[in-house]
């Protein structure tokens, strides 16, 4: 595990006020050297006391998790309970449903959109899908703390119930903390002490292998040296990959797959790595182009998209979908691959390893997709369904 040390941010407290009342608590410790990790409920266990007033640093997983709890918890009680979000530069809110009931990354993680997006600046694509998408569910001018970066400069967050909570005033956005006192916390831009009686941490995690030495995956300048975000660019031999240490702008789990089979035909030696000029060239121009869109931090190289990437990895060992090829030979498969959802099936059409599966896997995604939201005794006439097609261009 990588992801095992804690960062601990630190604030200023006053000298004359130095005991917090209640404390801050961390909504889940995985720091393996003290203590085994603890579970969110254990911690929302230790503050479902009504009337206390909760304040969440910082908008991750965690945080999103131990709110919602809190939230549910205080609706069943009839709790008049304050919920604080305290965040630093703000983050779009997205829920995952997306036109038509179908998630996000079904509709817009599509290999037509990849190649458009090469085109046109990826900023004017983040203004549109705010303005076409975004807008209409809740104006980012309505957030008290406006995202500070473009929708595709830093991971939106994830959300059913933020929107409307926040909507609702249940939960209450709040700019970064400046300094604690002995009754709450001073917001950065605030000169009065808002009162909060627990502040629950659930804070980001910096990497580390403890079991590799520590010239094994090094950082210079702000760039890991790591080729494809697995292998280390200075090893005489290619025997060590590291798998999972990647931030994909997309689903995780299928490049992780890719990872592996990647890492596996190196490891048999049916593929070789490039020479180390080579591999360090494509790491400096891969941070490089990572740190011209998204928002600075310490795993700026560790940032890739999820069809880019997924396509590289591909490409090293045969697995890349052919599309001139199944153009010719395979009209349909060919329009689904380009123009449908990018499924990981694709990636077992060829190469080693593929599967007879594959191609009927792609073909239909989209009714097994469906199957569990379309009405089975909708209308089947033509006409009605025409009508429909024109009023949802126009307003939809």
């Amino acid at each position: 595990m990588h992801d095992d040390r804690c960062t601990r941010p630190t604030y200023t407290v006053n000298r004359e006020e130095l005991s917090f009342r209640s404390g801050a608590l961390k909504s889940r410790s995985r720091d393996l050297t003290t203590k085994p990790p603890q579970p969110v409920s254990v911690l929302i266990n230790l503050v479902r006391y009504s009337g206390y007033c909760v304040c969440f640093p910082r908008l991750g997983t965690r945080v999103r998790s131990a709110a919602e709890r809190n939230l549910k918890f205080c609706h069943n009680l009839q709790s008049n309970r304050t919920i604080y979000l305290s965040t630093r530069s703000g983050a779009f809110v997205v829920t995952p449903a997306g036109p038509y009931g179908l998630l996000y990354d079904y509709i817009f993680l599509r290999l037509c959109f990849y190649y458009l997006v090469k085109v046109i600046p990826i900023h004017f694509v983040s203004w549109l899908l705010e303005s076409l998408y975004l807008k209409p569910q809740l104006n980012k001018n309505t957030y008290k703390i406006k995202p500070s970066q473009d929708l595709l400069s830093k991971d939106p967050v994830l959300n059913d119930h933020i929107n409307e909570k926040l909507s609702s005033e249940q939960v209450t956005q709040k700019p970064d903390i400046k300094c604690f006192t002995k009754d709450g916390i001073i917001f950065e831009g605030d000169t009065e002490v808002t009162e909060v009686d627990i502040v629950i941490m659930a804070t980001w995690y910096t990497y580390k292998f403890p079991f590799l030495e520590d010239d094994i995956v090094t950082q210079e300048e702000g760039i890991i040296n790591l080729y494809k975000c697995m292998f280390p660019i200075h090893l005489q031999h290619s025997t060590l990959a590291v798998i999972g240490f990647v931030m994909p702008f997309g689903p995780g789990f299928p490049i992780l797959e890719l990872q592996c089979r990647y890492a596996v035909q190196i490891l048999a030696g049916k593929c070789k790595l490039p020479s180390y000029e080579l591999m360090l060239k494509d790491v400096k121009e891969k941070y490089g182009s990572n740190l011209s869109r998204f928002t600075p931090s310490e795993k700026m190289s560790l940032r890739v998209d999820y069809i880019e990437y997924s396509n590289e990895l591909a490409s090293k060992f045969g697995a890349k979908p052919n599309l001139l090829k199944l153009l010719i030979t395979d009209t349909g498969l060919f329009l689904r691959v380009l123009f449908g959802p990018s499924l990981p099936y694709q990636y077992r059409l060829q190469g080693p390893h593929c599967w007879d599966g594959a191609r009927k896997a792609i073909i239909e995604s989209r009714e097994r997709m469906s199957w569990t939201i379309q009405d089975l005794n909708a209308s089947k006439n033509i006409f009605q369904k025409f009508i429909k097609k024109i009023l949802g261009f126009f307003f939809l």
